[in-house]
């Protein structure tokens, strides 16, 4: 028969050891609050997103143009220069000197210009969709930790749909944090790119996770 401490030790560790049947249903109850709350923030997410597109749009605008008048500097300090070369016999040098300042002055005017304006506004709706993917971020990494849990019940027929979705969360949690570096001009379309590309992983993971809760609902 089994002692008072015997039945005490057995009844703590029932109670630290949470079964797989308990370890789904907090799955499904975390994935639930991720649906609803990328369903209440979509919209601003792609708001976002698409106010992303236009200033991004803009700027691959000027750069364009910048490299028309680069190119365009490029051929005018080039006759500049064939001029001063050309007349300088005649002009004691001094045309060698204006060649130098008319090519420096056509290539300048063309500069790839740095706006504060553009960085400051990218800057503001990055932070903007870092907030609103904060919760977000928070349900998706106790859904993975849950996955590696349920990952030690190797028995289980749905381990692999487990690790599909392990490897799913993983890629967006990483596209999540690289979202917090600084916003620099050199980076405006890149960052850009990464916002784009996480509301469509929230999306992707939506889908993953209703799936999923169908897949064990049935089972």
């Amino acid at each position: 028969m089994a002692t008072t401490e015997q039945k005490q030790n057995s009844k703590d560790n029932a109670e630290d050891f949470q079964l797989p049947a308990d370890l789904m249903n907090d799955l499904s109850k975390h994935a639930a609050s991720f649906i609803n709350l990328y369903n209440n923030s979509e919209p601003r997410m792609r708001q976002i997103v698409e106010e992303l597109k236009e200033i991004t749009a803009k700027i691959k605008k000027k750069q364009r143009k910048v490299k028309k008048g680069k190119n365009a500097g490029f051929v005018t300090a080039g006759v500049v220069a064939a001029l001063g070369l050309v007349i300088s016999p005649f002009t004691a040098g001094f045309s060698l000197v204006m060649t130098g300042v008319a090519g420096a002055a056509c290539l300048g005017l063309t500069a790839e210009p740095r706006s504060r304006k553009a960085v400051k506004k990218v800057q503001n709706l990055v932070d903007d969709l870092l907030q609103i993917v904060a919760p977000l971020k928070s349900e998706l990494e106790e859904i993975n930790n849950l996955c590696e849990n349920l990952q030690k019940d190797a028995a289980r027929s749905d381990v692999e749909h487990i690790i599909r979705l392990e490897t799913h969360l993983g890629k967006l949690l990483d596209v999540v944090a690289h979202l917090k570096t600084s916003v620099t001009t050199n980076c405006l379309i890149h960052k850009a790119h990464q916002c784009q590309e996480a509301v469509d992983g929230c999306e992707n993971m939506k889908t993953q996770l209703e799936d999923f809760r169908e897949s064990t609902d049935t089972n």
